[in-house]
């Protein structure tokens, strides 16, 4: 989704927003320009779909773009572990994505 004007040359982040209702990738240029975006419905089922889903969010950018983003950063409710790498408590609702990093 570029709008013909971003120059989509320099460094990017990916930004990946884990919710209870979709799952949604942004990708901005250092300007702070969203150069793509994109969305999923949350399947939150045992086998944990949404982390296979959120990956292939990132790769279909990276795809998009050529290459690989600079960083990903990652959103999730819940409460972080004391090492700040993963969700440690979200009982009721995505319960998979505890202790995922």
């Amino acid at each position: 989704m570029n709008d013909g004007k971003t120059d989509r040359t320099g460094r990017y982040a990916i930004g990946l927003d884990v919710g209870g209702t979709n799952v949604k990738a942004v990708a901005l240029g250092a300007d702070g320009r969203v150069w793509n975006q994109r969305e999923v419905p949350t399947v939150d089922d045992a086998a944990g779909t949404w982390k296979a889903d959120a990956r292939e969010l990132v790769a279909g950018i990276e795809r998009e773009l050529g290459r690989a983003a600079d960083a990903v950063g990652v959103c999730s409710p819940g409460i972080v572990a004391a090492h700040a790498k993963s969700v440690w408590w979200m009982l009721g609702k995505m319960e998979p994505s505890m202790g995922f990093e």
